[in-house]
């Protein structure tokens, strides 16, 4: 079933998202190439945050919005759906932390808009959450001398 309300939509897409990112930063993990260990370090912690904290928070507000006019009474479900499946192993390391750095940031900056809907505070621990981590990957790229996007 199509989800037809605008905020269940906009919800569903931070979700599936979300998911993603867990996919990619899983995939970064464990297929590295030259990171030392405090950078695994970070993509464990960010990995541990995206499952534990982040879609675990955003999995029951999502729960608990309406389908749509078509589906009166229904609520939305996350789809755990693959929409980009050779997007999560980035071979280059450099590229793989630049685009989770930028996907964090995205996906913080997304959270943060629905938070504003007081239906949807809950997400605003989430927008806070990405952002830590997308600043602790920024600062895992300016130890190397590389530039966070």
């Amino acid at each position: 079933m199509v989800v037809e309300e605008p905020r269940s939509r906009r919800v569903a897409d931070l979700f599936g998202s979300s998911y993603e990112l867990v996919l990619q930063v899983q995939s970064r993990f464990f297929v590295h190439e030259d990171e030392t260990p405090g950078e695994l370090d970070a993509l464990a912690d960010t990995l541990v945050c995206l499952m534990g904290r982040v879609v675990r928070t955003i999995g029951p507000v999502l729960t608990a919005l309406p389908l749509g006019p078509e589906a009166p009474g229904s609520t939305v479900g996350p789809a755990f759906e693959i929409v980009r499946p050779a997007f999560f192993v980035l071979p280059h390391r450099r590229a793989a932390w630049l685009v989770i750095s930028e996907r964090l940031h995205e996906l913080s900056r997304a959270a943060a808009d629905l938070a504003a809907d007081p239906e949807l505070a809950a997400l605003g621990s989430v927008a806070e959450e990405l952002d830590g981590h997308a600043a602790e990957l920024g600062k895992c790229l300016a130890e190397r001398g590389e530039r966070p996007a």
